[in-house]
């Protein structure tokens, strides 16, 4: 008896800290909702005409003048580059995390996005696509209080296509350069390009205001493609957060095509030809992540954030 009271009561606990969660959110967010709504009213759609975009994406993307990586500290010097200057540059999300035997603690989950008029998701008709949850919600959980619709993926969790809240969709599905079954991890997962996810949901045609994509690794192939064969798909995008995770540097032949960082350096500059600007970034806090090169610390995985303002 005393062991169901028990469990009553901590139901009764976990059910009432949901509650307050929900309600720290709302309180959070919901100024600068209101004064967003009472200050745009800009449909979430592409302006341009599809022939228009597609055809102005793949110019740039065919003009675009790439430099070859010669040296790790050009990689290094990226993110020390002048920043968009965003007024309003608040960070979404975020769970406190452990590290080396609990000894070391940090916050990890969350985004930033620039809330500044023009480019700030408009609220009650914003769209969100999140990729790679691992049961950590915070960040599509804190985008859905702030008006946004917004899109999980990840066919890695143990969960089943479902809507979690009345704005955070949970879908069983995974974001590669390929249509089909891929094996992630030990699993054989459901995957889709980028531009096969948007025809299912219907979302062609519709400005994706936040792309947050942590991918595990897989990123690398998932932006190569898209860049390669239809980066109108991200002229469609206002900000971009991913989770990069080039590895440790030891010495790697640079002049190699393959090389990791030679393929995120073209990345980078792809990504600016499309007109994207760095926002924001930052090293990964979890310590495991971080090593030395030649005196500076350095780190095997980083959180970016890209702007493409309007023109």
């Amino acid at each position: 008896m005393a062991a169901r009271v028990l469990l009553k009561e901590g139901s009764i606990a976990v059910f009432l800290l949901v509650i307050l969660g929900i309600m720290v959110l709302e309180h959070q967010y919901g100024q600068v909702r209101s004064y967003l709504s009472s200050n745009s009213n800009t449909p979430n759609v592409v302006t341009t005409s599809s022939n228009d975009r597609v055809g102005e994406a793949r110019a740039a993307i065919q003009s675009c003048r790439i430099e070859s990586l010669q040296d790790i500290k050009q990689f290094f010097g990226y993110f020390d580059q002048d920043k968009y200057k965003c007024l309003n540059k608040k960070s979404f999300g975020g769970t406190e995390s452990y590290g080396l035997n609990r000894l070391i603690k940090f916050t990890d989950g969350y985004k930033y996005v620039c809330l500044d008029p023009g480019v700030a998701p408009p609220p009650s008709h914003c769209l969100v696509y999140s990729f790679g949850i691992n049961y950590e919600w915070s960040f599509d959980d804190a985008m859905g209080v702030y008006g946004c619709e917004v899109f999980s993926f990840d066919p890695t969790m143990a969960m089943k296509d479902h809507q979690r809240s009345p704005k955070v969709n949970f879908l069983h599905l995974g974001l590669s350069n390929i249509t089909g079954r891929q094996t992630i991890g030990s699993r054989k997962c459901e995957v889709d390009r980028l531009g096969g996810i948007k025809d299912r949901l219907g979302h062609a045609g519709r400005r994706i205001d936040v792309l947050k994509m942590d991918i595990e690794k897989m990123e690398v192939e998932v932006l190569e493609e898209v860049l390669s064969h239809q980066p109108e798909l991200l002229t469609s995008v206002t900000q971009f957060a991913i989770e990069i995770h080039p590895g440790a540097y030891k010495g790697q032949n640079l002049s190699d095509p393959t090389n990791i960082f030679q393929r995120f350096w073209r990345i980078f500059q792809q990504l600016k030809c499309l007109g994207f600007l760095l926002l924001h970034w930052n090293y990964n806090p979890a310590v495991s992540n971080r090593y030395w090169w030649q005196g500076s610390r350095q780190s095997t995985c980083y959180e970016i954030v890209w702007l493409r303002p309007p023109a």
